[in-house]
């Protein structure tokens, strides 16, 4: 099996489309997360990121996630960027659960 390394950011679902859709502007919003909560990051991001595209249409969710290469000293890694409104393993939105009770 395959493991996909993840971020997971608090993206507001409103400005989502035009977050992923303006690379600048995505960076630059990448950037604030990493200066405001470091922790959420891997620590070799300190040392460079680039933009790697996009991952394949999610038709479960109707939506495409961002993909950043880090890489510090030759050793690439390659995450898929998660807005905090998507549940993991794309089961849903966070919405989608406000109504269950546990």
């Amino acid at each position: 099996m395959h493991y996909q390394k993840a971020l997971r950011l608090p993206i507001d679902e409103a400005d989502y489309e035009d977050l992923i859709n303006n690379p600048a502007l995505f960076r630059m919003k990448l950037d604030e997360y990493y200066q405001l909560h470091p922790e959420l990051f891997p620590e070799s991001i300190s040392k460079g990121y680039h933009l790697h595209g996009f991952t394949r249409f999610s038709t479960k969710m109707n939506l495409r996630f961002r993909r950043i290469l880090i890489d510090p000293k030759g050793v690439r890694s390659c995450y898929n960027v998660y807005p905090s409104f998507v549940m993991p393993f794309m089961r849903g939105k966070t919405d989608d659960l406000k109504n269950c009770y546990f």
